[in-house]
């Protein structure tokens, strides 16, 4: 099994919550939370920059 997409959702304005969802290559997903109060751009970006491509 190999994970073959990551991706970052954003609550909408005044929401601040992050997900994160993996997805592998048989179908098998799970969902994270990466909620930072009041700091939903922080997690949301060191997810997609850092954490996603490696």
């Amino acid at each position: 099994m190999k994970i073959t997409n990551a991706r970052v959702f954003v609550g909408g304005p005044k929401k601040n919550y992050v997900t994160l969802k993996i997805e592998t290559d048989q179908g098998i997903y799970g969902l994270g939370d990466a909620t930072l109060n009041n700091r939903e751009t922080l997690p949301a970006a060191y997810l997609q920059e850092y954490l996603i491509p490696c």
